[in-house]
């Protein structure tokens, strides 16, 4: 195999020992997953007050956004889809239905504690809406000044391959050239302010995308109304849930094709009501202006339209700093997505998941830790073809190149910043366990 499949294999091993490490032993069926690195610039976390005061806050809802994905999953490949973890868990959770008298007593019981947990949201410090958020351990992992959370890896054509890597998705062998009007952009240092400076045509795709997202989570909308359809009227017939979730996953289907159309895919939480003001008030300053949405644009900037390039060169020795940050859902219960007997109505056993890693279904893996890099260094006997690529791309592989310096003396490509590479996930079981009478 390529050099590349052998540094991606390797740093696939690394994250599994990380993350079996974390668990104190067997990861049962988690695996990696590559993603197009997502750069995330320091000032993500800064208030712009005058001491550019770091935010646990901000890395809350940074975080509790960036995971709120339910992935496609090809190759070790992480591509974003139109399907979101509280959309979707939040549509199951709604219409969850026992399949006979036996099992009703235990679900609903399992339902009320569930439905109570995912009913508890957090202010926006970003926007007019409300969040459910996602903890992470570690919980200082977004100050780059605590070194105890990093690890130092170093790959080098002298390492032994491993000797039974997974396939490897062969985008992850290849350059991306960045479109024109982002290759200017592609030296300078990753910040929010200079992501602000962006051609205009950048920024209004992203725009686009950001309201075509808010599209695609009506999910969350209609879990609500689900929710209150349930609730008001317990005596409503299954059959008149079904109508509305339905209509609902319809309103999804056609924003995706929005979406679709712009070839983007970020999920964003969904528009909600004003923050009460009491938690406004003592959540954000007066007058601060944050930058957590910054690395999703960059990131959408370069989705639209890049282009691919073979990587020639195939002797590269690289090192890096990384950090695993697990992931936690507090609203998500384990007992309602583990328990037999339950359908939800409208739909067929298995439509959400088949309990296998690779399939389509909207809810068939959950992102369970995001993989964090830094002081990303590749050197190698690059050719012509390659040394070209360098100049315009925005990745490497999996490796996100903005704010990349290249010193030809010792033909070292490096990339200082902080960048999301890849993601623990786990297979969900097979959901709802049984169809719609």
């Amino acid at each position: 195999m390529s050099r590349l499949d052998e540094v991606f294999a390797s740093l696939h091993d690394v994250i599994l020992e990380r993350f079996r490490a974390e668990r104190g032993g067997a990861v049962g069926n988690a695996f990696v997953a590559f993603e197009f690195g997502t750069p995330i610039p320091d000032d993500t976390f800064r208030l712009k007050d005058p001491g550019r005061t770091l935010s646990p806050e901000l890395a809350v809802e940074f975080m509790s956004q960036h995971a709120n994905t339910v992935p496609e999953v090809k190759d070790m490949l992480f591509r974003r889809r139109p399907y979101t973890v509280e959309g979707q868990y939040g549509l199951m959770l709604a219409g969850a239905s026992s399949v006979d008298a036996a099992s009703m007593d235990m679900l609903g019981a399992i339902k009320r504690a569930a439905m109570a947990d995912y009913d508890q949201t957090l202010g926006s410090l970003i926007g007019p809406y409300r969040y459910r958020p996602v903890y992470a351990t570690p919980v200082n992992w977004y100050d780059e000044s605590q070194q105890g959370n990093w690890t130092h890896v170093d790959i080098s054509r002298s390492d032994t391959p491993p000797a039974a890597a997974p396939p490897i998705n062969p985008k992850l062998r290849n350059w991306r050239i960045a479109p024109d009007a982002v290759k200017g952009m592609l030296a300078q240092p990753v910040s929010a302010s200079n992501i602000e400076r962006f051609p205009a045509a950048v920024i209004r795709q992203a725009a686009l995308t950001r309201r075509s997202a808010r599209l695609l989570d009506t999910a969350s909308e209609f879990d609500v109304n689900a929710t209150v359809l349930l609730r008001a009227q317990p005596a409503v017939s299954t059959a008149a849930v079904g109508t509305q979730l339905r209509t609902a996953s319809s309103r999804v289907s056609s924003a995706a094709t929005d979406l679709q159309s712009a070839r983007l895919m970020r999920p964003l939480a969904v528009e909600r009501p004003e923050p009460e003001p009491a938690i406004a008030a003592a959540r954000v300053p007066i007058g601060s202006l944050i930058a957590a949405d910054a690395s999703w644009q960059l990131a959408n900037a370069i989705e639209a339209d890049t282009t691919e390039q073979p990587v020639v060169t195939d002797r590269f020795s690289i090192s890096l700093d990384i950090c695993l940050v697990s992931l936690r859902r507090p609203w998500v219960a384990d007992a309602l997505l583990t328990l037999p007997s339950w359908f939800v109505p409208g739909f067929k056993q298995g439509e959400f998941s088949q309990a296998d890693e690779e399939e389509a279904g909207p809810f068939a893996v959950l992102p369970t830790a995001c993989i964090l890099i830094r002081n990303l260094a590749v050197t190698a006997q690059w050719s012509d073809q390659d040394s070209a690529a360098i100049e315009q791309s925005a990745n490497l592989g999996g490796f996100a190149l903005f704010g990349r310096t290249f010193d030809r003396n010792s033909a070292t490509l490096s990339v200082q910043g902080m960048q999301s590479i890849a993601w623990v996930c786990e297979p969900m079981p097979t959901l709802p366990p049984a169809s719609s009478p």
